[in-house]
């Protein structure tokens, strides 16, 4: 066995269910950056034009945000939680 860094979404249902667990580490962002590309001198349909204008609003950041699952490593407040070994990350 190794830790891992996964996506949360990927590991979501083991997580809930205690048989893999979250180890919090302070001071670490694994946010992506996410880019949009098209063709050098191409008009983009209004379509394409209105989807780049709301991922990139302050509106779609807020909801992005809120749709996040809750961590089960960490309370409502968003410290972490205690948890019960730091060396077993599988069950």
């Amino acid at each position: 066995m190794a830790p891992a860094v996964l996506s949360r979404l990927t590991v979501m249902e083991e997580l809930e269910s205690g048989r893999l667990i979250s180890i919090p580490v302070d001071d670490l962002d694994f946010g992506r950056t996410l880019f949009a590309i098209w063709q050098d001198h191409t008009e983009l349909s209004v379509e394409a034009e209105q989807l780049l204008q709301f991922v990139t609003s302050e509106r779609a950041r807020r909801m992005i945000k809120g749709m996040r699952p809750q961590d089960p490593t960490r309370d409502a407040a968003g410290q972490s939680k205690k948890i019960r070994s730091s060396s077993v990350l599988s069950r």
